[in-house]
């Protein structure tokens, strides 16, 4: 019940916030553009359940970002983008399955998209809502040196590897404040964001291909499969220092904690970063 409400809630706020935007249509708009980059710190937990090979991981790995923002009097409408770099997961042990104790090896990259229509009711305090989605991508290669020791369908000695991919996707709306301090006649100014948001999150599993001693037994391949779907709130917090050193310049570095849980799957995702904006 909490889902349906909260959904049709932000939405709702979201269609008044664009029909009060006809009062302000002659007001004087503009518009700012920002890029940075910066270094993200992602924790994946993926519970037993959800599949017999272990998935979940911690990387760090850089990211790139770009944000456009139309802003009025008070009303201000904003699209970000995220994007991670392909990342290394290194080769690791794991423990005893049905084929045996394995090893795993793999990639990763995060992209993640934020729309949001906000209003300033004053100048230090903004309230705004929006929409956000986010897409984890994982490639794994499982090896089972010693499979057919372990599991009759094999022959003894065999050795059987796994290449996996999977995808941990996202979407939903958000509800969220900012708080700004602006010291007196100094050119910087700190930030405070805070949003909640409903998320819809599921966990695919998109392709298979299973190997025995390097061959292709096709008893895998193209696996397209939802392992689970579920819902869950999550939160975020921002903390952002902006210094502006020349008229409409500047640069602004940031701090940000997402946490996300869905039950079957945790995901907290640590930025900081630098942006520039003109």
């Amino acid at each position: 019940m909490f889902i349906v409400n909260f959904n049709q809630f932000v939405y709702a706020l979201f269609i008044l916030c664009l029909i009060s935007t006809g009062s302000t249509a002659h007001a004087e708009l503009g518009t700012r553009f920002k890029v940075g980059a910066g270094y993200a710190h992602y924790d994946l937990d993926v519970g037993e359940d959800t599949s017999s090979q272990p998935l979940g991981f911690t990387h760090s790995l850089p990211y790139g970002t770009a944000e456009i923002v139309v802003h009025g009097d008070q009303l201000f409408l904003s699209a970000s983008y995220l994007q991670t770099t392909e990342g290394d997961i290194e080769q690791e042990p794991f423990g005893q399955t049905l084929m045996g104790p394995g090893t795993r090896s793999g990639d990763f990259k995060h992209n993640q998209l934020r729309v949001k229509l906000g209003y300033r009711i004053v100048n230090t305090f903004s309230l705004y809502l929006g929409y956000e989605r986010s897409l984890s991508e994982l490639s794994y290669a499982f090896e089972f040196p010693k499979a057919g020791d372990n599991n009759p369908s094999l022959n003894p000695g065999d050795q059987f590897n796994l290449n996996a991919q999977y995808e941990f996707s996202t979407s939903g709306p958000l509800l969220g404040m900012n708080y700004a301090f602006t010291p007196k006649e100094a050119p910087l100014y700190l930030s405070l964001n805070l949003d909640v948001s409903e998320l819809d999150g599921k966990l695919e599993n998109t392709n298979n291909q299973a190997l025995i001693n390097g061959t292709d037994s096709g008893s895998a391949d193209n696996t397209d499969s939802t392992l689970t779907d579920r819902s869950a709130v999550a939160t975020r917090v921002g903390l952002n220092l902006t210094y502006r050193f020349t008229q409409g310049q500047t640069v602004k570095t940031n701090i940000e904690v997402q946490n996300k849980d869905f039950g079957f799957n945790s995901e907290n995702i640590y930025f900081a970063g630098v942006e520039y904006g003109f």
